[in-house]
């Protein structure tokens, strides 16, 4: 099944991303539906380190489609910021253009966090993210 029919639908109140703990796969996912503000980036930190701290080193499947366009640097140095909490393990990319790969990147570089990858399946994401 592709990525795009696995892919949860909003809300209603058409949400800006969801984020669950995945208990069959062991790891924490979030989808975004567009892309974030500041204020929705503090939230979204906010609900992933509870996970972390809930859960210990946990690995994360992010789906990216719907938050194609320029990452404003308020958000950035958020990212940045949360990429350096001891609980994140590895984190893997689906759905992502050149643009937005680039982006992520320079934002990992600048975490010192290189354990992530790009994926065109989330089949081959959750292969990657259950490696030891």
């Amino acid at each position: 099944m592709s990525n795009s029919q696995n892919r949860p639908k909003p809300s209603v109140k058409q949400a800006k991303y969801k984020i669950w703990w995945d208990g069959e796969n062991q790891v924490g996912r979030i989808v975004f539906f567009e892309s974030i503000d500041e204020e929705a980036t503090k939230e979204l930190v906010g609900k992933v380190v509870k996970v972390m701290e809930e859960k210990g080193k946990t690995c994360w499947l992010v789906d990216v489609t719907g938050s194609l366009k320029i990452i404003p640097a308020s958000v950035r140095k958020i990212a940045i910021d949360a990429l350096k909490h001891p609980n994140l393990k590895k984190i893997a990319f689906t759905g992502g253009n050149t643009f937005m790969i680039v982006a992520a990147n320079l934002m990992m570089k600048a975490a010192n966090f290189y354990k992530t990858e790009f994926f065109t399946t989330e089949e081959e994401a959750l292969k990657w993210l259950k490696e030891k």
